[in-house]
Order: structure tokens, then C-alpha cells, then sequence
């Protein structure tokens, strides 16, 4: 069965399941994917998940 997706960011590819979490940018190894993540969080006024 597929679980309702929600986006966090302004990228198809920033999305997760309804249930998800956001993701971490310091988690990120790539330096573009943790600078675009940043900047879609920014964006959308969202703050990743809490250490």
C-alpha cells in the first residue's frame, strides 16, 4: 500500500511519507545536496528533526 506523501521542499525529490521526518542537512555528505536542502528548508520555514 502507498503511505500519503508530503513535500518539504521545492524539489519532487524533496519528499517523504506522511509519517517521515525531515532530514538532517549535516547528515548530508554531498556539499550540493546539503546546500539545496538547506536552502529548501529556509525556504519553506522548516527546521530538521531535533537532535
Amino acid at each position: 500500500m502507498l503511505e500519503p506523501m508530503v513535500t518539504w521542499g521545492i524539489s519532487p525529490d524533496q519528499a517523504d511519507n506522511i509519517n517521515g521526518s525531515l532530514p538532517d542537512p549535516s547528515d548530508e555528505k554531498d556539499p550540493h545536496k546539503r546546500l539545496a536542502q538547506e536552502k529548501a528548508l529556509a525556504y519553506m520555514e522548516l527546521a530538521p528533526k531535533p537532535a
